[in-house]
């Protein structure tokens, strides 16, 4: 929908104001055939082209976000790279510009950037400043394989610190 929306407006739009600059006595206006007032077709194509920038602006970052085992799949629909969740830095959810938008943040740079930015599918509509389901299962899930990543981290330096202990000294 991400995509689909800003090629259908633009395109949609596009169109009809080429439509009112060509041709502007076979458009309808308020019912009259003919009856767009004058420069209403340097208006709309102002408004085009606004409005497309805007979208393409507010559109173009975001990218898909699947979760498959301990990693996250992120897509910009032409290419999916995997990042694991250990690598996730932070989850916070996002008010403006894309309201209820997820940006997870990894520790190091990917192929997409240090941070990424998408639209979780079918979630309900929060209040302001209401944090969706998505994010703390996302930070819960992350928080979880820091947890593992760090006992097992704990668990070789005890191991090699046993080693260092118990080896002869020469």
């Amino acid at each position: 929908m991400t995509r689909l929306f800003p090629a259908v407006w633009i395109f949609g739009f596009g169109i009809g104001t080429l439509w009112l600059l060509v041709s502007p006595g076979t458009i309808s206006w308020n019912g009259v055939r003919g009856g767009a007032p004058q420069g209403a077709g340097w208006l709309m194509l102002a408004a085009w082209l606004t409005g497309s920038t805007l979208i393409l602006f507010l559109a173009w970052g975001l990218k898909r976000v699947r979760l498959r085992d301990n990693e996250l799949l992120v897509s910009n629909y032409l290419r999916e790279i995997a990042v694991p969740l250990r690598d996730v830095a932070t989850v916070r959810q996002r008010m403006f510009p894309h309201f209820g938008s997820i940006t997870v943040e990894f520790r190091s740079e990917t192929p997409f950037g240090q941070r990424v930015t998408f639209i979780p599918n079918g979630r309900r509509a929060r209040w302001l400043g209401e944090e969706g389901a998505v994010v703390q299962e996302l930070r819960a899930l992350v928080a979880r394989t820091s947890n593992e990543a760090a006992r097992r981290l704990t668990n070789v330096a005890a191991d090699k610190h046993f080693l260092d202990a118990t080896s002869p000294q020469r």
